[in-house]
């Protein structure tokens, strides 16, 4: 998705890996977009990230799955990578959500990305005693 980005996988451990989203180049200047420092730091730093894509996506399939003309669902999805730069680029804090393909934070045109690690713990939901959070943490060290 070269207007967009590289869709490729971080290694969490030796037998899994978790979806990973390198926004282009072309993208951030477009919409004047730029990681924080932290998150340049981070993808300079950590070697276990491989941006190059496993496959090519297949529009024709992908269009085909949506019942929609390879053309109508390519300018779909461009549109969307549009919306999505206008979010982050108009609004001072910005969290988007993209599920499997993680989340994007935005504050002033600064971007943090948090893959989505099905492997992480997930918190308690719904109401909790005191005891029961302290139980939940010591579980889970």
């Amino acid at each position: 998705m070269p207007q967009f980005g590289i869709i490729g996988f971080q290694q969490v451990r030796e037998n899994s890996r978790i979806l990973y989203v390198r926004l282009s180049d072309y993208f951030m200047g477009n919409f004047k977009l730029a990681y924080k420092p932290e998150m340049a730091e981070f993808e300079n730093e950590v070697q276990n990230i491989v941006l190059e894509p496993l496959t090519k996506p297949n529009f024709m399939a992908m269009a085909k799955s949506s019942q929609m003309d390879k053309t109508v669902f390519t300018t779909v999805l461009t549109n969307i990578f549009h919306v999505i730069g206008e979010l982050l680029f108009e609004n001072g804090i910005v969290e988007l959500d993209l599920f499997e393909f993680g989340k994007f934070f935005a504050n002033n045109r600064q971007i943090l990305y948090d893959p989505m690690n099905k492997l992480k713990p997930q918190a308690p939901q719904g109401k909790q005693t005191v005891k029961a959070l302290m139980d939940y943490g010591v579980s889970d060290q």
